[in-house]
C-alpha cells in the first residue's frame, strides 16, 4: 500500500527539474543555514494547570488544635 509520502516522492521524481525548482532549492537551504531550528524557543516550561489538578497531592488542611493539650517546642 502506497503512503502519501510515496506519492509526493514518486510525483516529485517524474517532474523534470526547472531552474525555478533548483533556485528554490537553494533559497531553502540558504534560509535553513542562517535560521537554525532553535528547540529552546519551542520547549515546554513545565506543566500547566490540569496536570497539576490531576497529579498535585490535596492541601492538607489545619488540625484544629485540642483543647487541653500543651504546643511543645523543641529545642
Amino acid at each position: 500500500m502506497a503512503t502519501v509520502k510515496d506519492a509526493k516522492a514518486n510525483a516529485a521524481a517524474a517532474r523534470p527539474a526547472t531552474l525555478a525548482g533548483d533556485v528554490a532549492d537553494l533559497v531553502r537551504t540558504l534560509k535553513s543555514l542562517f535560521k537554525p531550528y532553535r528547540p529552546e524557543v519551542h520547549y515546554m516550561r513545565g506543566p500547566g494547570p490540569a496536570w497539576r489538578a490531576k497529579y498535585a497531592p490535596a492541601e492538607v488542611a489545619e488540625m484544629p488544635s485540642a483543647a487541653g493539650l500543651v504546643a511543645a517546642k523543641a529545642r
